[in-house]
């Protein structure tokens, strides 16, 4: 009896091409994951045909063992679709709702799958045939859906429809937002329509409002680094900045770090687009540009309030970076982040928007440096990701990252991989 098989715990070594072919893979709905000294190790759905072994016997013409296992069918037809990338010639709708093209209801259960792989972004690429719909899982894109041209028309209106955009428009970029709610969790999407040559493209970039309470142990950080985090939870005054890419975890440690201090004795504020975790004792603000209400509006007016501590979720310009560093020159600590690669490009980047090196010799502590990489379990395959995370002091702002070094202590001690390393660091 074939084994139950998880393939979202499953690392590819690609190697399905070389056994059998994609329209075979794609008729029967078999997946060669991997081949050992056991044989060569296949993924089936209910979809496939109950002779398969035979079938890849008289295929495959392999002398070894084939060991079947059973999987969920969505998740082999992902599989399928991410081994033979680019040469996909057939429409997997996402059921029976997409050949109806009820964009109302294929929204919402891209939107539910969505969720329950915890993927951070929806792309949709329009072809000349069909529409790829891809997910940002842990940092990687990974196929979803191939649904047709009228089915992705529809489902285009609604995007444009809840994000506030002007339907009508095909030649130019737009951007909006809306709220997803089913159950207890709620969405908040970023929508971005851009012109193809084949239409139009869009990605929705998912934030979800999250109940739990944060902890610096939470994190799973050195014990140097997680005492580091205290010792700045404890400061007074002073800028402390946060960098690194987009969907780096900057905002989960940054409310960890927040959610650390004291909030029966200081009173502590966040400016945050949107707010994406619930802090217990904190005042926390959600900008809206619509209104004129940014981040330098919200600083101005939340130092008012008698705070001790304020969180802002980015200094995008020059009024920004200016308000912060007077705030943390007057007696308030300072937490925010900067869209910038390194220690040393935070301080560029902030000198680029009008501070002096002698107010950020005043006012920054330092910079918090991080990126996300996916670990490996017992069994050598991903399973989630970790913060990779250096604290730069001021003293040490121009000296060379120690990312790459640390990346490559987790590949020695088996926590990550080198491709991994390369992927996010480039090392």
């Amino acid at each position: 009896m074939s084994e139950e098989l998880d393939l979202t715990r499953v690392l590819s070594q690609g190697i399905a091409s070389d056994f059998v072919s994609e329209a075979f893979a794609l008729e029967h709905q078999i997946w060669v994951f991997k081949v050992d000294e056991k044989g060569a190790h296949i993924a089936r759905s209910k979809k496939t045909p109950e002779d398969i072994l035979y079938r890849l016997q008289q295929v495959m013409g392999y002398e070894k063992s084939i060991l079947l296992y059973w999987a969920d069918a969505h998740e082999l037809s992902e599989r399928l679709l991410a081994e033979y990338a680019g040469r996909a010639h057939f429409l997997m709708p996402l059921n029976e709702v997409s050949e109806a093209y009820n964009a109302v209801d294929v929204l919402d259960e891209l939107l539910k799958e969505a969720l329950q792989k915890n993927a951070s972004d929806i792309h949709f690429e329009p072809k000349v045939q069909w529409v790829n719909v891809r997910y940002r899982i842990d940092g990687v894109m990974r196929c979803a859906h191939v649904i047709e041209c009228e089915a992705w028309s529809a489902l285009l209106v609604r995007l444009k429809v809840l994000s506030d955009m002007d339907v009508t428009e095909q030649r130019l970029p737009q951007d909006g937002r809306f709220q997803w709610q089913r159950s207890f969790t709620q969405l908040d999407c970023r929508v971005s329509v851009m012109p193809v040559a084949s239409g139009e493209s869009a990605v929705v970039r998912l934030l979800r409002m999250r109940q739990q309470q944060l902890s610096i142990e939470h994190l799973n950080l050195t014990d140097d680094l997680a005492d580091q985090l205290r010792a700045l939870a404890q400061l007074s005054s002073g800028l402390i900045l946060m960098c690194g890419p987009t969907g780096s975890g900057k905002t989960t440690t940054l409310c960890a770090l927040i959610q650390s201090m004291d909030v029966e004795e200081r009173v502590i504020a966040t400016l945050e687009d949107p707010i994406e975790y619930d802090l217990e004792g904190v005042r926390q603000t959600s900008i809206n540009e619509a209104l004129g209400f940014g981040f330098y509006e919200g600083v101005r007016a939340l130092l008012r309030q008698d705070l001790d501590v304020l969180l802002i979720g980015e200094i995008r310009d020059e009024k920004t970076a200016a308000a912060a560093i007077r705030a943390a020159m007057t007696g308030h600590l300072v937490v925010a982040t900067v869209h910038a690669d390194s220690a040393r490009q935070v301080w560029l980047r902030l000198l680029d928007l009008g501070l002096t090196e002698r107010m950020l010799s005043e006012a920054l502590v330092g910079v918090l440096n991080q990126r996300l990489l996916r670990v490996l379990n017992e069994l050598g395959e991903y399973q989630g990701r970790a913060p990779l995370l250096e604290w730069v002091s001021l003293e040490s702002i121009q000296k060379p990252s120690t990312l790459l070094d640390q990346a490559k202590t987790w590949v020695a001690n088996g926590k990550t991989s080198l491709e991994e390393v390369k992927r996010v660091l480039g090392g």
